[in-house]
Order: structure tokens, then sequence, then C-alpha cells
């Protein structure tokens, strides 16, 4: 069952990640009919949400279970940057008033950000029967 949950968990973070990347490329922000893009709103947010998008991808991926570094798995990675980057668009969506006009793609990828972090744990957490075989 735990093994189970190990998939399902690598599946939503990924799916998550390649959600996070589309909506990169939708409008996030507008002002006097004019819309900025997810790359083109922010100064380093776009790299930090494409590093989240792309390590959450990678830890889909068959057989990326080993260590990113001692002690971090790619789904804890997942994990992390997933939930930094929640933060990150709760911060722009509703807090920061820099851009008076907020657009779905920042709300959306909000929401695959929240679906990474959710998913990355759900695989993090969850130890798989060979692995927990051998510690015994």
């Amino acid at each position: 069952m735990e093994a189970k949950r190990v998939g399902q968990g690598r599946l939503i973070a990924g799916v998550g990640g390649l959600a996070l990347f589309g909506f990169l490329f939708l409008p996030w922000f507008g002002s006097g009919g004019v819309n900025a893009t997810g790359w083109q709103g922010q100064t380093t947010t776009d790299l930090y949400m494409l590093i989240t998008a792309m390590v959450a991808i990678a830890a889909a991926l068959p057989g990326t279970r080993a260590l990113l570094v001692p002690g971090v798995t790619m789904s804890g990675a997942a994990t992390l940057l997933g939930g930094v980057a929640t933060v990150l668009l709760i911060w722009l969506s509703f807090i920061d008033s820099g851009h008076a006009d907020r657009k779905v793609g920042m709300f959306l990828a909000l929401v695959a950000a929240i679906v990474i972090t959710v998913g990355g744990f759900m695989s993090s957490s969850a130890t798989p029967e060979r692995v927990r075989a051998r510690r015994v």
C-alpha cells in the first residue's frame, strides 16, 4: 500500500511540475490593457518556478528515487521547493501590492505549487516495502 502511495505522490508532483511550467506562459499581471506572463512579470521568480517545476518533473521520472544530495531525495526536494513556491505565490497574489491587477496564470501557478508540495510530501513520507525490509 505504501509503495502505491509513493508512486501516486511522484505522479502528482510531476503533473504539478508540468502544470507550473505551462502556467508560466499565461498572463500573471496586467495594467492598462498590457499583460505580462510569468516569465515577464518578475525578475527572479520565473527562474525559481522553472527550477521547482523541473525538480518536480524529475522526481516523477522512473529511477529518480536516488538521493539528490546526502539526506535529500528528489521527492523531498520537490516538497521543499514546492512549499517555498507556494508561500512566494501567496505573497505575490494576496499581500504584495506592487502589481495592481493579478491575472489567472498566477492563481493557477499557486494551485500547481500546492499540488507539487502535496505530491512530494506524499512520496517522501511513504517508505516503499523493499526499503523498509532492508532496514530491518
